[in-house]
């Protein structure tokens, strides 16, 4: 029946770059092509990064070693992506070319709306009769040997799935990024389909393992509701507000035009690109409804006509943008430095519904804007947040569930693979036995 072999393309040994291939036969599938701007970024800013060849951008660790999928010997049949982070689609523009003619497209409807955008901005054009658009409960055959299945998990960002990829003879399950929240307004993560296939049977699991070293459970989003609605009920009819999140988490900008709306009684003012661009592709899906009056303001050149007119009248407003990371070109840092007309001063509310990214440069770039908010005497609110990532007991309730033959850690530094080794060990699995640990670029035989 031959073998199923796993390459561990990228994203084994770090957070981002997330890229693996699975063979069988002739047939290849490749699960998720991430881009990672924290280590290119010691040499150069991010628009001059985007526009770099694939070639320099991968020599600089922005993207996946691509070369490795190119030494494979077979046919490369799908692109799946399991949900729309940058991390996990980011880099496919960058080696589409290649590729797009022959291989699907595979993703769900938030994910392919994301991907096709990047693909555009890039002037590439995937056929249409290789687009696959998966909703979570629905098969596909790729190629004679590969079949694979899309079922909900819960994660920051919508229509995150994870992925069942069933071989000639072996099953194999991916979660990257999940976690477990059963209140989720995007629905449960699917744990029906999780236990069928451990009562099947399932030969390996590639599981995430960011936070898989922090003891626990991460909490529902719901918990970040309550934090918010707690933070903002000390907003009183003097004061500014300004909230910064994740562009691409649906639910909690959701949550928050909930609460200013309904709560505060304010017009929710969306300005940035990236969320901008979220909140139309999550409208058009029917994952997003906004209040009546919300402004979106997605374009630079309406930005400052926009912000003048609210700090006119600033507390008829709630502004919801760009820059929690303090990344320099985002809409809160330019508002701090003054290239945008909004002075922000000591009535003014800024709440912080993120936290830290971990790695140096986010943490340079987020500590020089709370700082400068500092200096302008602010009232800033850190970590109104809970993660997206699974922590320890999270994933020791998965391996339970599906009880795989074996196990490999991937997408995360070493302190959280080897968090998830430990949660694997107590379950009783054995390194190098049943429980492996790849670099990137090393393949894995599952006889």
């Amino acid at each position: 029946m031959g073998e199923t072999k796993i390459i561990g393309i990228s994203g084994f040994e770090e957070v981002g770059t997330n890229m693996v291939a699975i063979k069988s036969g002739r047939d290849i599938v490749v699960i998720d092509c991430g881009f990672v701007f924290s280590y290119a970024m010691l040499y150069e800013d991010i628009k001059t990064l985007i526009r770099r060849p694939a070639e320099e951008l991968q020599q600089l660790g922005a993207i996946p070693n691509y070369h490795y999928l190119e030494r494979v010997s077979g046919l490369v049949r799908a692109f799946i992506f399991s949900h729309g982070h940058l991390d996990h689609i980011g880099a496919f523009p960058k080696i589409a070319e290649k590729y797009k003619d022959e291989a699907q497209v595979i993703a769900s409807g938030f994910t392919m709306l994301n991907l096709l955008n990047l693909l555009k901005e890039n002037k590439i054009d995937i056929p249409r009769e290789n687009r696959v658009v998966l909703k979570p409960g629905e098969a596909h055959q790729v190629g004679g040997n590969i079949g694979i299945k899309f079922f909900n998990m819960t994660h920051s960002i919508p229509d995150t799935v994870g992925i069942a990829i069933h071989t000639t003879n072996k099953t194999i399950v991916y979660l990257s990024d999940y976690k477990l929240d059963n209140a989720s307004r995007f629905g449960p993560p699917d744990m029906d389909t999780l236990r069928a296939l451990g009562k099947e049977g399932v030969d390996l699991l590639l599981i995430e393992s960011t936070r898989a070293n922090e003891l626990g459970h991460t909490p529902s989003e719901r918990v970040a509701e309550a934090k918010l609605a707690d933070v903002l009920s000390l907003v009183d009819d003097k004061n500014g507000l300004i909230v910064t999140t994740y562009a691409s988490h649906i639910e909690r900008i959701g949550e928050i035009l909930k609460i200013v709306s309904e709560d505060l009684g304010r017009t929710p003012v969306i300005i940035g690109r990236s969320m901008a661009r979220s909140v139309d592709f999550a409208v058009k899906l029917g994952l997003l409804e906004l209040p009546e009056g919300t402004k979106v303001i997605q374009f630079p050149d309406d930005e400052a006509k926009t912000i003048e007119q609210i700090s006119q009248n600033k507390t008829d407003y709630a502004l919801i943008v760009t820059g929690h990371q303090g990344e320099p070109d985002a809409v809160l840092s330019k508002m701090v430095d003054g290239k945008l007309p909004y002075r922000i001063g000591r009535e003014d509310f800024v709440v912080f519904s993120s936290s830290t990214v971990p790695n140096p440069l986010n943490e340079a770039n987020r500590w020089k804007l709370i700082t400068k908010l500092e200096r302008k005497y602010a009232q800033i609110f850190l970590d109104v947040h809970v993660s997206g990532h699974a922590m320890s007991e999270d994933h020791r309730k998965i391996i339970e569930i599906l009880n795989p033959d074996q196990i490999i850690p991937l997408h995360g530094e070493p302190d959280g693979i080897m968090g998830l080794v430990k949660v694997a060990e107590n379950e009783g699995y054995l390194l190098n036995d049943d429980l492996h640990i790849l670099r990137n670029g090393q393949e894995f035989i599952l006889e």
